[in-house]
């Protein structure tokens, strides 16, 4: 049986006027915090379930958020969509996921290749600041695009964003490799996977430019374990070498690791293995493995909060928050 406004109404006794502006979250100087908290409180004794629809016609708002991730494999990624969803459901609203238009993109710099019409009450943009780029002038009318947050590694500036500073972080990954006595470091990254790797990658050569240091570059085409483990593997035994590894991802760190365990390599005797992201998996592999570990709770709080801020007021200057990550030192790199 559906609920209607009016029951609650008569229940809580007070006006449908009053149940439909507490249930449609609108602000009202005269309702009191006590008849907003008891209309609350008879709506869920009732099982009351509100219409997405009526409520979108009521509020102006839809209640759906569009994320764009560059991809939906990368453990960070992953990590950050999971604590996006978590903070959306905690404030009542929906995710609209569009992540299939970034999958088996040849560059960075391919448009967008989704309807880009309606994106629900705003977007949340994660490491793809060229598609909000596309995005901006695809639509023209300034008045017709959405409210944006952009947020990663690699952000869009011509929106609000909320950075993670990966220079800082590469710049630590190659201190510490200089500090061990590391000097030939095998780079592994991924040809136009996004433009966080492009970010990253850029920050790579300029640190060993600077630092002195040497590398070797293995460019995989969809960041698998396999592609990093064959590629390792196959040039140690053709008689390449080096004394590092640095991975795009835990991804490509596994496979590297596993490659090096396969041709009896030391760990990190001989070779020393480092991931520019953390996952749970790197704990478990053998030896564990030395990782940045991003602030994916704090972009993620902040970036919501500006968000929810800039839904409410869609004028005013940008707002950029950015946050270091942390190398945290495992046996794949310790001597």
């Amino acid at each position: 049986m559906v609920v209607t406004l009016r029951e609650i109404a008569k229940r809580a006794n007070v006006s449908h006027a009053t149940v439909s502006v507490v249930l449609n979250e609108r602000k009202h100087p005269v309702i009191s915090e006590l008849t907003k908290q008891k209309v609350i409180k008879v709506a869920k004794s009732l099982g009351y379930q509100p219409n997405p629809l009526a409520r979108a016609l009521a509020t102006g708002r839809s209640g759906i958020i569009s994320v764009w991730p560059p991809d939906i494999i990368t453990p960070v990624h992953l990590s950050i969509l999971q604590l996006i969803y978590q903070l959306a459901h905690a404030s009542r609203y929906k995710i609209l996921l569009h992540a299939g238009s970034f999958l088996n993109t040849a560059t960075s710099s391919v448009e967008l290749q989704f309807d880009h019409s309606w994106n629900g009450d705003g977007i949340i943009a994660l490491d793809c600041p060229n598609h909000v780029t596309s995005y901006i002038k695809k639509m023209q009318d300034p008045a017709l695009i959405a409210p944006i947050i952009s947020l990663g590694s690699s952000v869009s500036v011509s929106t609000d964003n909320c950075s993670i500073d990966i220079a800082y972080g590469i710049s630590l990954i190659l201190r510490h490799f200089k500090e061990t006595g590391k000097s030939h470091i095998a780079f592994l990254t991924s040809s136009g996977f996004n433009a966080a790797s492009d970010k990253l990658s850029a920050a790579f050569f300029l640190g060993i430019s600077q630092m002195g240091l040497s590398a070797e570059v293995f460019s995989t085409k969809n960041c698998a374990r396999i592609e990093a483990y064959e590629m390792i593997k196959t040039y140690i035994n053709e008689g390449g070498r080096f004394d590092a590894v640095l991975a795009y991802n835990s991804l490509l760190a596994v496979g590297a690791l596993a490659a090096l365990r396969d041709v009896n390599m030391l760990i990190p005797k001989q070779v020393s293995v480092i991931s520019c992201d953390d996952s749970e998996e790197l704990l478990y592999q053998y030896p564990p493995v030395t990782a940045l570990q991003f602030p994916i709770g704090n972009i993620c709080k902040s970036a919501w909060e500006i968000f929810q801020k800039r839904l409410d007021t869609p004028e005013g200057p940008i707002v950029e928050i950015s946050d270091r990550p942390t190398l945290i030192v495992r046996a794949s790199s310790a001597l």
